[in-house]
């Protein structure tokens, strides 16, 4: 399957960021079907400056029935990222986390919460 996300500036990108996996994981929101658990996938990132392209596995999924609010979507594991994005990820490791908006990790009010792994 083909993903994209779209992050006009560096605070877009950090909040699509998902730390605490052993490579560098963005979050694609969407309603997508569990069949897209295993296997590799594309993933492109289009930012204001550059567009790039690589390979992802999927290390995380919540189905379109999480309850709000969450929201549905995906967390791909970057297999040999682009430089510019590894320098993305290196400078958001070194800044406080932004606040996640509506993903399902975190609540509208900005509270964190548990974290759904797959099992590896």
């Amino acid at each position: 399957m083909e993903f994209s996300l779209t992050c006009f500036d560096a605070p877009s990108f950090h909040a699509h960021c998902f730390t605490g996996f052993s490579v560098p994981t963005l979050f694609v929101p969407g309603a997508f079907p569990a069949d897209v658990v295993g296997g590799f996938h594309h993933l492109t990132v289009q930012t204001q400056t550059t567009q790039w392209r690589c390979q992802a596995r999927i290390v995380w999924f919540a189905a379109d029935s999480v309850a709000p609010p969450f929201c549905p979507g995906v967390g791909l594991g970057l297999l040999e990222p682009p430089a510019e994005c590894l320098a993305d990820w290196q400078a958001m490791l070194q800044q406080p986390s932004p606040r996640l908006g509506l993903a399902l990790l975190q609540s509208e009010s900005g509270g964190p919460h548990d974290r759904f792994p797959l099992p590896s």
